[in-house]
């Protein structure tokens, strides 16, 4: 048996034999073919009795290659297996009278054809496992979107990226409130969001409860929307100066005997023992359970206690509610009675002057340029902190620079996601210094020019609590 006769049984799963009884050579234009796999590409080396005008007419679904000038009935009837877990097999099918080679694939993936030779004509087929493919576009000046496809030895991804030059006069970046029923949380779609406000672009922003109820910092237009939980990481913006920095409630109330007390949540769901305080960005009531030993106090815009309660208290236009169970409610309640005065201090701006926007995430992902995943002290659960998903997330360049990207998951055929690592690995390619981790999973949306750009996990939009938004111009009033 000759060489070339070998390679073609070897890769047609044949058993080489040299009894006199073997069969004589096959009267096959295709002489020899081998294959070679490794984790970054799949080669295939065909040798032919003739030239050939090979097209590639690939689709999603196989790498789909046309001999032209071949015939059909002088070519291998067996298909052969591929030494790859990928791309496990080919089959020869037909175009018109031209045999057409198809590998099948989960996903589509880069082909380079070279051809050489006269007398066999040898044609050697390369597909990439490991690449990445960037296609970019200007927005609008400062305001850049590249969208990514990349091949990993894990998997495809589907990656989004826009870059904000927030030196560039007329862009800004803030968070957008979804739309909720009677001045309270809602949930909204991200693109739904965008048109009301006349945004450029946006993603979907913090964690949240069922409600729409913000689950971390979130100031928009210099007030507190929702305190800090658990001292999570915050994306801060200071015109041309965002940072990033890890965030705890400092907040106080002033009582009438000039004594304070410390408060553990603004905005937030009220915990046994826990002073809360609601304002008239939570909506028109508390919406706080009945709880036993539990104490509600409205306060007015000037300071004046105006009525008291147990449970789902109105809050006061300009107000505001302190509400507690525990040790802390029976003090508070000889206190806090009709007409006495108290008053609520939240001294953000001391730590962070100029800052009129925040948004908290977390976990941190890059702190001085260095990886620095820290999902146990922000006290994030393992379905957050552990294994891959559709992730959003958020970057900062050493100039200033802010970069917004999303990471499709879920899906084998089009994108598998990230890990927290990875993630944070991710933003340190793109030239980040520092990056927090924001909502992900069915979450994960990247809106442009009014287009969801990704591909939600969820089959569709989650509408969501928040938003991060950014504009190319001033906001419609």
């Amino acid at each position: 048996m000759t060489l070339s006769a070998l390679a073609l049984a070897v890769a047609l799963g044949r058993a080489p034999t040299s009894s006199p009884a073997s069969p004589s050579p096959l009267p096959n234009d295709l002489l020899a073919f081998q294959a070679a796999s490794s984790t970054e590409s799949l080669a295939l080396t065909l040798d032919l009795t003739r030239g050939v005008a090979l097209t590639d007419q690939s689709t999603d679904k196989a790498c789909r290659l046309k001999f032209a000038g071949l015939t059909r009935d002088r070519l291998p009837l067996l298909d052969p297996i591929l030494p790859d877990s990928l791309l496990p097999h080919l089959h020869w099918g037909q175009d018109g009278n031209d045999p057409v080679l198809e590998i099948p694939w989960t996903y589509r993936l880069p082909v380079h054809v070279r051809q050489e030779g006269l007398s066999p004509v040898r044609i050697m087929v390369t597909l990439d496992k490991l690449f990445t493919e960037v296609a970019s576009q200007s927005v609008a000046p400062g305001l850049v979107h590249e969208s990514w496809r990349r091949g990993t030895a894990a998997g495809p991804l589907s990656i989004h990226v826009l870059d904000v030059d927030l030196k560039v006069s007329g862009l800004r970046v803030a968070p957008v409130l979804a739309e909720g029923r009677d001045g309270h949380f809602g949930l909204e779609p991200v693109s739904k969001m965008t048109r009301r406000v006349g945004a450029a672009a946006a993603v979907n922003g913090t964690y949240f409860g069922w409600g729409g109820q913000p689950l971390g910092l979130l100031m928009i237009g210099g007030q507190l929307v929702s305190g800090p939980i658990f001292a999570r990481t915050t994306l801060a913006l200071s015109g041309a100066h965002p940072f990033i920095e890890r965030t705890a409630l400092s907040a106080y109330l002033e009582l009438p005997l000039g004594e304070s007390l410390e408060v553990d949540g603004v905005n937030q769901p009220r915990w046994a023992d826990m002073v809360a305080v609601y304002t008239d960005r939570n909506g028109k009531r508390t919406r706080t359970p009945a709880a036993t030993g539990s104490f509600e106090a409205a306060i007015d815009a000037q300071g004046r206690v105006v009525a008291t309660g147990s449970a789902d208290t109105e809050i006061p236009p300009g107000g505001f509610v302190v509400s507690t169970t525990g040790p802390s409610a029976p003090w508070l309640v000889g206190l806090l009675v009709p007409g006495a005065t108290a008053s609520l201090h939240v001294p953000l701006s001391d730590y962070w002057e100029g800052v009129t926007e925040a948004i908290a995430g977390g976990p941190r992902l890059l702190s001085a340029g260095q990886i620095t995943v820290n999902s146990d002290q922000e006290r994030f659960p393992s379905d957050i902190a552990v294994g891959r998903a559709p992730r959003t997330a958020i970057g900062l360049k050493a100039d200033g620079t802010l970069l917004i990207v999303t990471v499709d998951g879920r899906s084998p055929s089009h994108s598998i996601g990230l890990t927290l690592p990875e993630t944070a690995q991710l933003l340190k390619e793109l030239g980040a210094t520092e990056a927090m981790n924001l909502d992900g999973g069915g979450s994960t949306t990247l809106v442009l020019d009014q287009k969801v750009q990704n591909r939600p996990s969820d089959g569709s939009e989650r509408p969501v609590s928040n938003a991060l938004c950014v504009w190319t111009a001033p906001p419609a009033p």
